[in-house]
């Protein structure tokens, strides 16, 4: 990756350390949302202000070449 994604990956990071929480899945029976013992991810959410379309294209310009050249080496198309 470029100096540039690096920055851009750093701004976001920046903007989510102090955010970022535990996700939460649908209760089946309650509808309700619940922390789950096997869903381990964390993630939050940015508001259009903080994020210009540019950076969200550039960055997920490359997040694609990484995953089609990951898929590639595995002999996965």
């Amino acid at each position: 990756m470029n100096k540039g994604i690096h920055e851009e990956c750093d701004h976001f990071v920046q903007l989510a350390k102090d955010k970022v929480k535990k996700s939460m899945v649908a209760d089946i029976e309650s509808s309700k949302s619940v922390e789950s013992k096997v869903h381990i991810s964390f993630g939050m959410f940015l508001n259009k202000a903080q994020v210009s379309e540019t950076s969200l294209f550039i960055l997920n310009y490359q997040l694609v070449k990484m995953n089609f050249a990951i898929c590639y080496s595995f002999g996965v198309s």
